[in-house]
């Protein structure tokens, strides 16, 4: 998947846990690509796994690119209003 694609990924879901919750977490956005689990997400939370990214389906790489184009969603969404 190339970069452009995923940053249309990560604004959908951004956008989607914006709408349905008010607020945005990098969590929001690896369930909404389905690169979490809920189950993953309750592992970690509850301490049985001690990394998220054990849990996450992508590689690091990948989830770096997803958390910096969020990033760049929220800097957009701020200049925007």
């Amino acid at each position: 998947m190339n970069d452009r694609r995923l940053e249309e990924r990560v604004r959908t879901a951004a956008e989607a846990a914006l709408s349905e919750r008010g607020f945005v977490t990098a969590i929001d956005v690896l369930l909404g690509l389905g690169w979490l689990q809920p189950s993953g997400e309750q592992a970690w939370r509850q301490g049985r796994m001690p990394y998220l990214e054990r849990v996450a389906t992508a590689n690091l790489s990948k989830l770096s690119t997803a958390v910096c184009a969020l990033e760049a969603w929220r800097a957009d969404a701020a200049v925007r209003g």
